[in-house]
């Protein structure tokens, strides 16, 4: 239980990092596609997301997302996205 536990205040202080860097990611999104950073807030905050499951069916998903960005070149090397999935805390889709 002290694993389970330990793994999952891990995963807490990452999303913790991930929700801090929000403001940089649209300030990121707002540069490459022209957006105002405002209208891409409004965008985020309505956007219903949900937890889903972490497959192989999303995990490809992701990977033709980031290589349609390589491709437009707003990512400049291409990215392996399987490397930022954990599997070892498996969450379902509620």
């Amino acid at each position: 239980m002290s694993s389970l536990l330990n793994r999952c205040l891990q995963r807490l202080s990452r999303l913790a990092v991930v929700l801090g860097a929000a403001v940089a990611a649209v300030a990121m999104r707002s540069r490459v596609t022209g957006l105002p950073p405002e209208v891409l807030k409004i965008v985020y905050q309505r956007a219903q997301l949900r937890p889903v499951a972490k497959d192989d069916h999303l995990i490809a998903e992701q990977q033709k997302t980031a290589d349609l960005d390589h491709c437009a070149d707003v990512i400049k090397t291409r990215l392996d996205v399987s490397q930022s999935f954990d599997r070892q805390f498996p969450l379902s889709a509620q």
